[in-house]
């Protein structure tokens, strides 16, 4: 029987269940509570803050970022846009200091001589150089400058592309280099013989251009006589730009860039009968081109397309030699064959001379005459055929080429 102090024990024990009583328990009884792990509250980490990461030093770096920050913007930052061939470091007149600055359109400075500039232009530049601009080559040779302690700035109203061809071609310098497009190089011919007075005939063909220098063994000496760079690279544009090319040698009355220009135009329809270009890529001439080229360069060209027609049909008009009819040779030919190959020759003659142009190849022409020999029995028949075909090859490689 439970007693009154083993009630009171079990009592307590379910209220208190974290309480042990180590005296007044029951032996043998397994019926007691269990008591729940009690869980360890663990502090939280110190956290240590170091001299330089405290309060007061990150307020301080801001501040001095900030006072860096408005020093920097205090400071003005200019981008001047120099020419990468015509700079102040240039050597480009034998040593003599630029005194004279080219401003382009789009803010490009070029250092140049102005004794260079005069002696090439006719008109100073469109009168855009005037008395004060134009120095002695001495006062260059010297760096003396203007008594504000600069030199002398020029604008011009041309843009730096085409601005840095011009020049080029003043200093007979070949902007190869530069890789400019051909409608860029052909603006800048066109401003400097219409608009600046310079004889770009004279500057291409190797004139030499006259500088009075304090030091003529080191001026370098331009457009040397059959060694003109400006030569070689406009010529290097013929086969791609032909039409433009002899346009442009037409415009400065250039006879030999012209000349050049027509070996690449054998196939230029010079009368066009629509204004659209055919499907086949015929190469032909724009009325705003014919009027650049002038008359007197188009009667050049059609001269030169009318030789070749007449040696064309010279060539192609002569039939193949017959030879006599000798029965026992052995071939199986007669009068009438041979008849028969000439009016053969004649139609594929007349096709030519009606459809094909000074600019037709002997290839193109061979392609016309070669299959007659499939219908010829006759051994000697064929023999003259060849004959006559390489023969007129060789004419026509020899017919008139440039103007």
């Amino acid at each position: 029987m439970l007693t009154e102090s083993v009630l009171d024990t079990l009592v307590q024990r379910m209220v208190s269940p974290s309480a042990t009583d180590t005296k007044g328990g029951v032996e043998g009884d397994n019926s007691q509570m269990p008591t729940p792990p009690q869980t360890p509250i663990t502090p939280p980490p110190l956290c240590l803050l170091s001299p330089s990461t405290s309060s007061e030093s990150r307020e301080t770096e801001p501040l001095e970022g900030i006072q860096q920050l408005s020093q920097d913007a205090e400071v003005p930052s200019t981008v001047v846009s120099l020419s990468t061939s015509f700079h102040p470091a240039a050597d480009h007149c034998g040593g003599l200091a630029p005194d004279l600055v080219l401003l382009s359109a789009d803010s490009v400075f070029f250092y140049v001589h102005s004794a260079v500039i005069s002696s090439a232009s006719s008109n100073n530049l469109c009168g855009l150089l005037t008395s004060t601009n134009l120095r002695s080559p001495q006062a260059s040779d010297q760096g003396t400058t203007t008594p504000d302690g600069g030199i002398e700035l020029v604008m011009l109203p041309d843009q730096s592309q085409v601005l840095n061809i011009m020049l080029h071609f003043i200093y007979n310098i070949s902007p190869a280099h530069h890789s400019p497009p051909f409608h860029v190089i052909s603006q800048a011919v066109d401003r400097l013989n219409g608009a600046y007075g310079v004889e770009v005939n004279r500057v291409i063909q190797g004139s030499i251009l006259e500088i009075t220098s304090p030091h003529p063994s080191t001026v370098q000496a331009y457009n040397q006589p059959n060694n003109s760079p400006l030569f070689t690279f406009l010529e290097s544009h013929a086969p791609l730009y032909p039409i433009e090319l002899y346009a442009l040698a037409a415009s400065i009355d250039c006879y030999p860039l012209a000349q050049t220009a027509s070996l690449y135009l054998h196939g230029l329809d010079i009368c066009p009968t629509d204004d659209k270009e055919s499907s086949s890529g015929k190469l032909r001439l724009a009325p705003e081109m014919a009027r650049k080229i002038g008359g007197l360069y188009l009667m050049r060209l059609a001269g030169v397309h009318k030789r070749r027609l007449e040696v064309l049909r010279t060539a192609v008009c002569i039939a193949p030699e017959g030879h006599l009819i000798d029965r026992p040779f052995g071939d199986q030919c007669s009068v009438e064959d041979q008849a028969s190959l000439k009016r053969a020759w004649a139609l594929a003659a007349a096709y030519i001379v009606c459809t094909a142009g000074p600019g037709i190849s002997a290839h193109e022409i061979e392609g016309v005459f070669r299959p007659l020999a499939q219908h010829i029995a006759c051994s000697r028949c064929r023999g003259a055929l060849d004959k006559r075909l390489e023969l007129m090859k060789t004419e026509w490689a020899m017919a008139p080429r440039t103007i």
